[in-house]
This record gives C-alpha cells, sequence and structure tokens, in this order.
C-alpha cells in the first residue's frame, strides 16, 4: 500500500501536470482512493508570483479490495481561504478472524498556533480508538506536522538553523494507552524550505509516521535517505502484521520486491467500485485532547455532483485503466468541490 499527501490534480504550481493519473498509471495493479482537499480557483500568495489555480488532495494505493473507503474531514479552519481542508482517508479490509484492517491516510495542519492541531488529534484520537475498541487492527499513518513522540526537536539532527516557530513537538500523553509509534529516528522525513537542502545547515526532523493499535506487530520501519531529492520529504516504509506489537528500527528489507506482500486470507480482486462514504468531523472530545503515502480506484464526489473533476481513464496510455472510486458524503458538515 502507498499513502501520499499534497498530490496535486491539474495545478499551476506545478505547471497543470495531473499527478494522480500519472500515479494511478505508474501502480497499474493498484486501486486508487483520491480524496479532494485543495481547489481554489486563484491563490492569491506568494504576492510576488502566485499560485493561481490550485487543485490537489490526498491519495491511497493497494493491491487488495477495501470494503469501505472514506473521507473524514478534520476539525478547524485557518479563517481565510488560501490554505487546504485538511482530511484523512480510511480504507477498510476484512480479516481472516472477521476483524477489519483499519488503515488511515492523515494530513494534518501544519502552520498554525496549536490550536487546530490540538483539535485535529482529539478528533483522531476519537476515531481510532473507536475502531479498536470493536478488535479492529489499526494504523494510522502520513503527515502529522507534529514532531513525532521521542524526536529531540532540536538536537535529532545536526542543523544550524534555528527551528522554525511552526515546527511543534507532539503533545505528551495524547498516544492512546498500549498503542506505539513506528519511525526512523536515524533518518530525518522532513526539511526546512526557507533556503535551498544543505545537510548540516536546514533543520531537518521527523515528523512522518506510523502510529498502529497494540494488536498491530511492527516487522520493519525505515526512511529512504534521498537527501531530499525531489521534495522537502523522505518517504518512510513500514511493514506490519496481525499480532503482538514488535519493534521500530529492524533494516531487514520488506521483501525481495519492495512490494507488500500478499496474503491468503485478503487476496487481489478486480478493481471496481465499492461502497464508500464521507464523513463530516465531530466535535473534539475530551476537551485538551489533541486530534491530530498507494490504495485503490476511488475518487470523493459530492452528491450534487456526480464526477467534479471530470477525469476518465488517462488518455496516454490505453492499456492502463484506472478505476476513480465513488464516494459519498454522509452527512458531511461540508462538500468540497465545485
Amino acid at each position: 500500500m502507498v499513502l501520499l499527501q499534497e498530490v496535486d490534480a491539474g495545478s499551476r504550481r506545478i505547471h497543470f501536470v495531473r499527478e494522480v493519473e500519472l500515479m494511478a498509471g505508474a501502480l497499474p495493479e493498484h486501486a486508487v482512493v483520491f480524496a479532494k482537499s485543495y481547489d481554489v480557483a486563484f491563490v492569491p500568495v506568494p504576492p510576488a508570483s502566485p499560485m493561481g489555480r490550485v487543485k490537489a488532495g490526498q491519495m491511497t494505493l493497494a493491491r487488495w479490495r477495501p470494503s469501505v473507503a472514506e473521507r473524514y474531514v478534520l476539525p478547524g479552519h485557518y479563517g481565510f481561504l488560501v490554505q487546504l481542508d485538511r482530511a484523512s482517508i480510511l480504507t477498510r479490509f476484512p480479516a481472516a478472524d472477521g476483524r477489519d484492517r483499519v488503515v488511515i491516510n492523515t494530513h494534518n495542519s501544519g502552520f498554525d498556533a496549536g490550536q487546530l492541531r490540538e483539535q485535529q488529534l482529539g478528533y483522531i484520537k476519537e476515531v481510532v480508538t473507536r475502531e479498536h475498541e470493536k478488535g479492529n487492527y489499526v494504523v494510522v499513518g502520513g503527515d502529522w506536522n507534529l514532531i513525532l513522540p521521542g524526536v529531540d526537536p532540536d538536537a535529532q539532527f545536526p542543523h544550524t538553523e534555528a527551528r522554525p516557530g511552526f515546527y511543534l513537538p507532539f503533545p505528551e500523553g495524547w498516544t492512546p494507552e498500549g498503542w506505539r509509534w513506528a519511525y526512523d529516528a536515524a533518518v530525518p522525513s522532513n526539511r526546512s524550505v526557507g533556503r535551498p537542502w544543505r545537510p548540516g545547515e536546514n533543520y531537518a526532523t521527523v515528523i512522518d509516521g506510523f502510529l498502529v493499535s497494540s494488536n498491530v506487530e511492527v516487522l520493519e520501519v525505515r526512511t529512504d535517505d534521498l537527501n531530499f531529492a525531489d521534495s522537502d520529504r523522505n518517504p518512510v516504509r513500514v511493514r506490519f502484521s496481525n499480532g503482538r506489537r514488535g519493534s521500530a528500527g529492524v533494516s531487514e528489507p520488506a521483501s525481495p520486491t519492495g512490494r507488500p506482500r500478499r496474503g491468503r486470507a485478503n487476496p487481489p480482486e478486480p478493481r471496481r467500485p465499492w461502497e464508500s462514504r464521507e464523513h463530516g468531523s465531530a466535535p473534539a472530545m475530551g476537551g485538551a485532547d489533541f486530534a491530530s503515502r498507494r490504495f485503490f480506484g476511488s475518487m470523493v464526489r459530492c452528491r450534487r455532483r456526480a464526477d467534479p473533476l471530470g477525469w476518465g481513464p488517462p488518455r496516454s496510455d490505453p492499456r492502463v485503466q484506472p478505476s476513480f472510486l465513488p464516494v459519498q458524503e454522509a452527512p458531511p458538515r461540508r462538500c468540497l468541490g465545485p
């Protein structure tokens, strides 16, 4: 499976390259869930060179067919119109023992003073706790936009740049009891973009990783050190199994091909639409609790318009026919898209 955030679907900032179609075409055996989080006709910042048209979102791709794909709107807003709406994609896969494997692809706020991230963490905690109480296996991964627990905010990686103020540490005591974090503490997953990348100078840290429930075993986790060649991120790989908790930081390869292994209990099926829903966000529970990249063919839709992006199969390669699955709202607080 692959969990991706900030995938463009026709934006001026990347010369209108349709990354969603490129990703789907690169993994033709995978189905694709795409949830739109940024759809603005004209973004007026930065003033000297405005971003203009932006359309983007999150993608989850996988070889296995989920029983459900849902989009959860994370609570909180910046108060102005040029920021994206944060969301999580929840996909559900039936396990052989009658439970569900629940995988959540999240992209939380990153430039607020902490209040939005507090609301979002509280909401995420509510969702994952409810799933775990049902006996399900739960994995949450993506861009938390918070320095993960156990990572020293200032001394984990060498740097001369002062830590930017929006890099905040994860709140102490938020992690649900019995749950654990899976990330590679030896390689940064993110670096600052205020200056060109120079190792040892730019601020770098770990804000991308996975939170797993107590009934999930972590077999391996590692961050590929690409030296931030293509973006401000290094990709994080992880391998899980149902069962007892394992230890993070194992260095053996995930598989000879680097791809997820197929299990007998949940074999691949032909790509086709399946039941999916969209949820609005609920108020954060507990007051002080914080609420906080490749799956199947699906696309978030609003009921009042069947296909807001107007996409069909990619025209560039007739052999590739990715399915963008319909996603219904039930009942949303808001409907993104035109």
